[in-house]
């Protein structure tokens, strides 16, 4: 009885202040996951092949730089992808993927000086969150890879690497 009391009290409180303790410590606290919700500017990039460590003024999602320019995200699209990114149904929680992570998109949540990167490796269904070059966090996204998929590809239509993937 004691352990089912403990298991309801514990259920009730992952969630901190409404948003969920896991999505807190993934994108590093409440001023990253508030930037996620309501971002002025969203940018998405196209990632170059793991590399040398990116340079000042460089575009990058850590320490993966940019292979083109980044693209403004159209509103309806970033609505979406911010109700999946801070959805905890998002993510696998329970399981670490053994597949080395080779993101393909990143993406800028912008407001004033402050910039949440995010690195999305599509193939294998991962995702690391940055401030800087620092990871905050990383996760497995295998529930939503469909929909965060799709969402890619409305970004970028004429991108016949990001078209092909299935």
């Amino acid at each position: 009885m004691v352990y089912l009391l403990l298991l309801v009290l514990f259920a009730s409180g992952c969630r901190r202040g409404g948003t969920d303790w896991r999505i807190l410590k993934l994108y590093g606290g409440t001023t990253s996951v508030e930037l996620l919700r309501h971002a002025p500017k969203v940018q998405a990039f196209r990632l170059a092949p793991p590399g040398a460590a990116p340079k000042p003024g460089e575009v990058h999602a850590g320490p993966y730089v940019a292979s083109a320019a980044p693209v403004e995200i159209p509103v309806d699209v970033v609505a979406e992808l911010s109700a999946i990114l801070v959805d905890p149904e998002t993510y696998d929680w329970r399981r670490v993927k053994r597949d080395a992570f080779r993101p393909q998109v990143g993406l800028w949540f912008v407001r004033g000086a402050y910039i949440l990167e995010i690195a999305l490796d599509l193939e294998t269904a991962q995702i690391t969150a940055y401030a800087g070059e620092q990871p905050m966090g990383a996760e497995d996204f295998d529930a939503a890879r469909p929909r965060l998929l799709a969402l890619v590809k409305r970004v970028f239509p004429n991108d016949a690497a990001i078209q092909s993937l299935r």
